[in-house]
């Protein structure tokens, strides 16, 4: 996908296509993110920090736990962990 300016995420059932436009003068998205739910948040968390891949932990929101991590470039992409039993 690279000589298309793209890359392909698997995971299990999960599946992310990125493009990436060749502009040079590229600034991330301040609001707009993608967000994922996923179990074992703070597992997931302490991968992205050990890859050196900043985190920020934010208010909880109708019953789910959140937490940004920022791509090297930038993007945020938002985690969420429901707190239901």
């Amino acid at each position: 996908m690279a000589g298309r300016n793209s890359i392909w995420f698997a995971a299990g059932p999960v599946n992310l296509h990125v493009g990436v436009e060749a502009d040079s003068d590229f600034h991330a998205a301040r609001r707009a993110h993608p967000a994922f739910t996923v179990d074992n948040l703070d597992e997931i968390v302490l991968a992205c920090q050990r890859a050196r891949l900043p985190t920020r932990e934010d208010t909880p929101v109708n019953g789910f736990r959140r937490t940004h991590v920022f791509d090297p470039f930038g993007n945020r992409i938002e985690l969420t962990e429901s707190t239901a039993p």
